[in-house]
């Protein structure tokens, strides 16, 4: 048996499977010493307080976006993680898997383990090329156990989701600064109601309390789930105790929030003694215990609430909770390693490479012109760019801020809705993103730039965000710098290794990779798909967006014929916008007219959203005369020319959106009350 790296590591679940897993990852790495309680305490882990409503045993890992909790606890300690996470339902999950190999690998070589879901947390620790199987520990035996690469996800997995998360590098941060931030979590954890939005089956932080005497008070919870999850909280209130007598000096918080976390922690070891080894060894509850149960839980939330409106007054939380974590300016060791660890196989680097035939026509100035540029470009479609829109969902988004501000125009979810349109696409792509301004960013950085290099010696561009869209089309060692083609069409802008990321005016930093692996897709399901997605996008509003300061879909028109009726709409924020979604109308009216021979419906389908791209083309033309003619624009009528072209437009959008639900009636009533699920 040819062993690629078996690592050996310690790992065991005790109360809470991510930490006790990251923990095992850290501390085998030697890039952690010390316990659990401190690990889930800087981290912000120990905080996260989630219930089911009927008490289920997921209430101790339903606590959010697990790639987005992960990856902000491991920031506060100063280290950089990439999180590999979607639905094993997902058009590409085997492209993913394909993937996961060369990730996971990468990381074992290095020396480091990876956390993997399978759904409770384990940590792989090897592989065997030959054999394709990783080897990982569950954290209840010592044993190895073996995990074939094709299963990777989904054996021994019941949960709709895969999950893996690797390793990237570290920087020194002051523990003053970690402590402070891991006290500020807590009591933002502590006010955040839900954490799953928008399902409401989970409550957090003091709601949680509420669903937890709720489900024992009407006898509506899993007896085995329940006593799982009161077991395992009386350990993780513990470790919270624990931990806040550990800083309790340094931080100068006071005495007596550490004694109520003690009575929190007496009040959860009296409900964990109520557990019972029930039939087939499980832990349940005796019913006979509820009402001891109840009233134990209330008096812990009281002691609870009390402990965080002290610790709220004491470290100024209104004034502290949005500060930056700043890096240490003392020893970068673990920075430096990191660059080190992270070089490519063995042998040299290509010097430099140049992807011929890169070229942005700038018609939306989005992430669509650069999308099909790369995918033009690297063989991967051959279809036009209104069609790649359509296909991919991108050009049914409708989503504009309230005062019509050209935000609109890059406002969504880009890491989910980038991740989709190349899914829908049958793509399998992967997202870094991040700020310039977190102490992590020269680690992160490094890793991209390593990422990027090997995506483009496989002949494929790269998306990159940073105050504009580029397309990243070669780069070269000499120069130490990346070539890219920016979002009017300039081909020859040198990004540097060294400043990527941070120039200009913008934090953010985002940059797309897309596989160069493929699946094929009929051309009929590439259709239905992409007209459930508009569906979708129509009806519901993009969660990542305030609504109060944001409307998706149809709402979208009602905020914008509201604005202009005020009379004090963003003027040029509304023309950038509306003329990116005139852009995007034409398109739809033209991939419904190219395809209508695929599918019935979709002539008429065609003609509906070529009537509304003829509107829009009124609307941006009225916009600019109302920009021209600012100081009268009310007197000469065109807000309310503006308003009645709007009120068209929705109603003709609105017939169209009934019509296209008829076209997919049959897949949409199949898949029942998510029908924008696969």
């Amino acid at each position: 048996m040819s062993i690629g790296t078996t690592l050996s590591l310690s790992f065991q679940i005790e109360h809470r499977s991510y930490v006790d897993a990251l923990h095992a990852v850290l501390t085998g790495a030697g890039l952690y010493e010390g316990s659990k309680y401190m690990l889930g305490g800087m981290t912000g882990l120990l905080s996260k307080f989630v219930i089911h409503k009927e008490l289920s045993r997921s209430s101790v890992t339903a606590y959010g976006n697990l790639g987005e909790e992960h990856g902000n606890a491991l920031l506060r300690i100063g280290i950089e993680s990439n999180q590999f996470a979607w639905h094993t339902r997902q058009r590409t999950f085997e492209l993913a898997q394909q993937e996961s190999i060369r990730h996971i690998q990468h990381s074992i070589d290095r020396g480091i383990g990876v956390v993997y879901w399978k759904p409770e947390f384990a940590v792989i620790t090897g592989y065997d090329d030959e054999d394709e199987v990783f080897f990982y520990l569950d954290g209840y035996s010592k044993e190895q156990q073996v995990l074939l690469y094709r299963n990777f996800g989904i054996i021994d997995n019941p949960t709709p989701f895969w999950y893996y998360q690797t390793i990237i590098g570290a920087v020194d941060m002051p523990y003053q600064e970690i402590y402070r931030e891991s006290l500020i979590t807590a009591v933002t954890d502590w006010d955040t109601p839900h954490r799953t939005l928008p399902d409401l089956d989970f409550a957090a932080g003091c709601k949680a309390y509420d669903y937890m005497i709720a489900a024992l008070s009407s006898q509506q919870y899993h007896p085995h789930g329940s006593a799982y999850t009161i077991s395992s909280y009386a350990g993780i209130k513990r470790d919270m105790l624990k931990y806040l007598a550990s800083i309790q000096e340094e931080v100068g918080i006071s005495a007596e929030i550490v004694q109520l976390y003690q009575l929190v922690d007496e009040a959860f070891q009296v409900m964990k003694a109520t557990v019972q080894n029930g039939t087939g060894h499980e832990l349940c509850i005796q019913s006979d215990h509820v009402p001891q149960l109840i009233e134990q839980a209330h008096l812990a939330m009281e002691h609870e609430r009390a402990a965080i409106e002290i610790l709220r007054t004491e470290i100024g939380y209104e004034e502290s909770c949005v500060r930056v974590p700043t890096v240490s300016t003392g020893d970068r060791r673990r920075q430096d390693n990191c660059g080190q660890q992270l070089r490519i196989g063995a042998g040299e680097e290509m010097t430099s490479i140049i992807l011929e035939n890169m070229k942005i026509v700038p018609e939306t100035k989005t992430f669509i012109d650069h999308i099909h540029s790369v995918l033009l470009a690297g063989g991967l479609t051959k279809y036009p760019k209104h069609t790649i829109a359509c296909m991919s969902s991108l050009a049914f988004r409708m989503s504009v801020h309230r005062q019509l501000d050209a935000i609109s125009v890059t406002a969504y979810n880009w890491p989910a809705e980038h991740f989709v349109a190349a899914d829908l696409l049958g793509l399998y792509s992967e997202t870094y993103a991040g700020y310039n301004t977190d102490p992590v960013f020269p680690v992160s950085r490094k890793y991209a730039i390593e990422e990027m290099k090997l995506s483009l010696q496989e002949g494929v561009g790269l998306i990159y965000w940073h105050d504009q869209y580029y397309t990243i089309y070669g780069y070269d060692e000499a120069q130490q710098c990346f070539f890219a083609v920016d979002s009017c069409g300039n081909s020859g802008c040198k990004v540097s290794y060294q400043t990527l990321g941070q120039t200009g005016n913008s934090s953010i930093v985002f940059i797309q990779r897309i596989s160069k692996c493929s699946i094929s897709i009929d051309v009929r399901d590439l259709i239905t798909e992409s007209l459930v997605q508009a569906i979708y996008k129509w009806e519901q509003h993009d969660s990542i967006l305030p609504p109060e300061q944001f409307a998706c879909g149809e709402q979208a028109y009602d905020a914008m014929i509201e604005e202009i009726q005020s009379g004090t709409a963003d003027w040029n924020g509304a023309e950038q916008t509306l003329s990116m979604y005139r852009t995007f109308k034409h398109y739809i009216a033209r991939y419904l007219h190219d395809m209508k021979q695929s599918m019935d419906g979709l002539e008429q389908l065609a003609e509906k959203y070529r009537v509304l791209a003829d509107l829009y083309d009124d609307i941006v033309a009225i916009l600019r005369r109302l920009r021209h003619d600012w100081n009268d624009a009310h007197e000469e009528g065109l807000c309310h020319e503006m308003v009645t072209t709007l009120i068209s437009a929705q109603q003709i959008e609105k017939d169209a959106i009934e019509a296209m639900k008829q076209v997919v009636k049959d897949v949409r009533e199949a898949r029942g009350a998510t029908p924008h699920l696969r």
